[in-house]
């Protein structure tokens, strides 16, 4: 193996800098807390390592986060509209409910025998019979109806609709 000495490589990149972080002035070796980690270029001037602020995993990391941001916005912003519709709709449901039982009581009114009775006396001009003006009439023979089968009679499937479209006629004139 290898050993590192002051002018190799390896020296210079790994072993020098660590050495410059311990105070030499004391007999116990301690670390230094200020010392910056560099390295030295060719011409013997030290360059910092640069760390990368921006990085692909943070820019994705922002990005996500601004669109759940977005995300949030707009969904609350939907949530207001919803919730305003929402009190609209009960607002005139209400009063929709409200005519509703105004209308049903005004037609029980004037579907009630009372009112109906009013009515036909004071508009109509109507009057209530009385037994004096009550006529029965009785039959000693009542009269009955015969229906005989009289006429070409047509059965099955044809009859049925000779007499469909005989109804039709009969309901027409």
């Amino acid at each position: 193996m290898a050993r590192a000495t002051r002018e190799s490589v390896a020296y210079k990149d790994e072993i020098a800098p660590a050495l410059g972080r311990f105070d030499t002035r004391r007999s116990s070796l301690r670390p230094v807390a200020s010392a910056p980690v560099g390295i030295k270029s060719g011409s013997g001037r030290k360059i910092r390592r640069a760390r990368r602020l921006v990085t692909p995993l943070r820019a994705i990391g922002v990005a996500l986060i601004a669109l759940l941001g977005v995300a949030l916005i707009y969904s609350h912003m939907q949530l207001t509209e919803l919730t305003s519709e929402i009190s609209e709709r009960e607002a005139t449901l209400s009063e929709l409910q409200s005519t509703n039982v105004s209308l049903s009581a005004k037609r029980e009114e004037l579907y009630s025998a009372d009112y109906i009775a009013e009515y036909a006396q004071d508009v109509l001009g109507m009057v209530k019979v009385d037994a004096s003006q009550m006529e029965y009439v009785e039959l000693s023979n009542p009269e009955k109806i015969e229906v005989t089968g009289a006429g070409a009679s047509v059965s099955g499937a044809v009859g049925t609709l000779v007499r469909g479209f005989t109804a039709v006629l009969e309901y027409l004139r």
